[in-house]
């Protein structure tokens, strides 16, 4: 058994001493440590502690708390039993716990780093371990001394998502103030809920501790603990996800712009004879030529209905001309979905129209000297 504050170990007994045996120890003892009889500087904190060892254990109710409480607390935690304090989150809950988590905030040129212990209920265990686990993903690389620690702590915080021994000590002495209040069946809840974190021995103390009040014995819902983990996980399978999306992406924008096609005209060379020639600048997507024969009237198409000529195949294009009713253009090519017609103009220049704003055959008069004939 655990001996907390040493009461046991001060007056040279085992846990299991008699009421007897602790008071012939305590006389004993007393007569060697009393100030009045030992002049060493030591002997009033000695006796001091003599006096309370034996106050406490010859109490069987401050014995059994006593006792308790050295299960999972320290002489650096033990609390102030004459006035227990319920312990809590915000509002009174008695399903708390105690979540240790290593955080690493890097930065370029520092780092801080953090090992804390919060008491929280179960929602704030969740909101505590996605926002640590997200501050370790996201800002615990950013410093060279800082790589492993964070790695460490992001392992730790995984596979030890509760601090038990904070949890059992904190569930104990809630269950004891509680008691003190005489809220019973909240103390009877914690008690239940420590024994998570005792052995057997400790299980069977705590329950011994509670048949005594004659109050049922039922215990909250139990924290999802796989809940809790995956907590952790989000903020690393969110970056994750981002990184795969840009990196598909990316290559898949470098697979269409470095993709192969076959050969594309960009532009279009006319010949008009003795006149000359010309290559018209626009730039556009694939398209199928039309060889302009100057004699084919076959390739002549007018305007049903007034309409814009644009640079390229596509009404995003700048406009190169609004074209009349009737008027007379050739036809010099076809984008692949037939959607597109690319037309010359009577000075030679070229764009596009919709397929369906033009139909074959001649319209208007051509203008003389026009270069889409070669009247």
């Amino acid at each position: 058994m655990s001996d907390a504050l040493e009461y046991y170990k001060i007056l040279e007994i085992s846990p299991d001493a008699s009421d007897e045996e602790i008071r012939t120890s305590y006389r004993n003892k007393a007569k060697i440590w009393h100030p009045d009889s030992n002049p060493s500087p030591e002997a009033a904190e000695m006796f001091r502690k003599l006096s309370e060892a034996h106050t406490v254990l010859t109490d069987n109710k401050l014995r059994s708390r006593y006792n308790l409480l050295s299960l999972c607390c320290t002489a650096d935690n033990y609390p102030q039993t004459s006035n227990l304090a319920v312990i809590k989150d915000g509002a009174e809950d008695v399903n708390l716990r105690a979540v240790r988590q290593k955080v690493i905030r890097a930065k370029i040129i520092d780092y801080e780093s953090k090992n804390t212990v919060q008491v929280v209920n179960y929602a704030n265990a969740l909101k505590l371990n996605f926002n640590n686990s997200l501050t370790n993903w996201t800002l615990g690389w950013w410093h060279l001394k800082t790589f492993v620690p964070n790695l460490l702590n992001i392992i730790h915080n995984f596979y030890h998502p509760l601090a038990k021994q904070d949890s059992c000590r904190i569930l104990l002495t809630n269950m004891l103030a509680h008691e003190q209040s005489g809220q019973l069946t909240k103390a009877a809840q914690c008690g239940l809920i420590a024994c998570d974190y005792l052995d057997a021995a400790g299980q069977q103390m705590v329950k011994n501790y509670l048949s005594a009040w004659n109050v049922p014995l039922s215990r909250p819902r139990p924290w999802n603990l796989s809940k809790l983990l995956l907590s952790q996980l989000v903020a690393p399978i969110a970056l994750i996800a981002i990184i795969a999306i840009i990196f598909m992406f990316g290559c898949n924008n470098r697979l269409f712009n470095g993709k192969k096609t076959t050969a594309i005209n960009y532009y279009q060379s006319v010949d008009f004879g003795s006149r000359g020639s010309v290559t018209d600048d626009i730039v556009v997507g694939k398209v199928i030529n039309i060889p302009v024969n100057k004699n084919d009237d076959s390739k002549l198409y007018h305007f049903k209905k007034a309409a814009k000529i644009m640079y390229g195949p596509s009404d995003k294009f700048d406009l190169l001309k609004t074209a009349e009713k009737d008027m007379t253009v050739r036809l010099t090519g076809i984008t692949p979905d037939n959607i597109w017609a690319r037309v010359m103009i009577d000075n030679g220049e070229m764009g596009f129209v919709h397929m369906d704003a033009i139909q074959q055959g001649r319209g208007a008069e051509i203008p003389f000297g026009s270069k889409i004939t070669g009247n």
